[in-house]
């Protein structure tokens, strides 16, 4: 009975959040008023989400773990013969389909599940084992201030990027860590083919002075002067907009930029990729 309580809160988070959840099945009754949801989405956007919920479940403790993607993945991994999470919320399709694949996931499907497309759910099962949150895209951030100070022009391609003039004033997530810096190698390989991309990333590579853990990161440094451009996506570069700083959040494609002044809409990229998402796990039989 307090198994079932449990899964019915699970569904309940998802509905809240109007995102596929992750829940272990055999979770145990002593554990069944708390909920532990692992995080891999910007912090700000994590807190709404659990808010929302919070609401809805006063009583149910909720325990939390935030990180970039690939910290979380490899925990998941790690945990797997004894799992600890029973919701996970905003991991990239790739490391979805890994614990798809070692069977780690459950499957779920959310309210509202006719409405997504095919390209932003797991089309391999029926219900689903994830289901996708939002499209990505990769964005460049460039603080101007900054940039007219060190006597640079803002760049208006990703082939700008590797210019000379740019070397040491670049700052992009690392793709070990997270998915959005997984996500631009994505981009670049599908913009440039495979072999051009790789020779990008070679050149890019000169003018990087810092590969960070956070995939907003990059474009905070920026706004705030710690680094002229911030490899990104777009929210982060639009807060800073609105915030008023002398900033701009681009979005380039085959030399075509889409510039952010104040809106959402403005910095919306179209290099989108299925992104974090969420999935459903499944307690192995015989663990502990």
């Amino acid at each position: 009975m307090m198994k079932a309580r449990l899964r019915t809160r699970i569904r309940l988070l998802c509905a809240t959040l109007m995102v596929s959840g992750a829940a272990l099945a055999g979770t145990a009754p002593a554990q069944a008023e708390e909920l532990t949801v692992y995080g891999a989405m910007a912090k700000g956007h994590f807190a709404e989400l659990i808010a929302a919920f919070r609401a809805q479940e006063p009583d149910l403790k909720i325990n939390q773990l935030l990180d970039s993607n690939g910290p979380i993945i490899a925990r998941l991994l790690a945990e797997e013969a004894n799992p600890r999470a029973d919701v996970i919320l905003g991991a990239s399709v790739p490391g979805l389909v890994m614990l798809e694949e070692r069977g780690m996931l459950e499957q779920y499907a959310p309210k509202g599940l006719d409405q997504i497309k095919d390209r932003f759910r797991d089309r391999r099962s029926d219900p689903p084992h994830w289901v996708g949150t939002d499209a990505w895209a990769s964005a460049v951030c460039f603080n101007k201030a900054e940039g007219e100070r060190l006597g640079v022009e803002e760049p208006k391609s990703w082939k700008d990027l590797i210019k000379p003039e740019y070397k040491g004033m670049i700052t992009m997530p690392n793709p070990n860590s997270s998915a959005t810096g997984l996500l631009a190698i994505v981009g670049w390989t599908e913009i440039f083919g495979e072999d051009e991309a790789w020779e990008y990333m070679d050149a890019l590579h000169q003018n990087v002075t810092q590969y960070v853990h956070s995939g907003s990161k990059p474009c905070r440094m920026a706004a705030a002067g710690e680094a002229v451009i911030g490899i990104s996506y777009p929210a982060p570069g639009v807060k800073a907009i609105n915030d008023g700083g002398a900033f701009e959040c681009h979005h380039s494609r085959r030399g075509r930029r889409l510039r952010g002044r104040g809106s959402g809409d403005h910095c919306r990229g179209e290099q989108s990729r299925s992104s974090p998402q969420t999935g459903r796990f499944r307690r192995q039989s015989g663990s502990p």
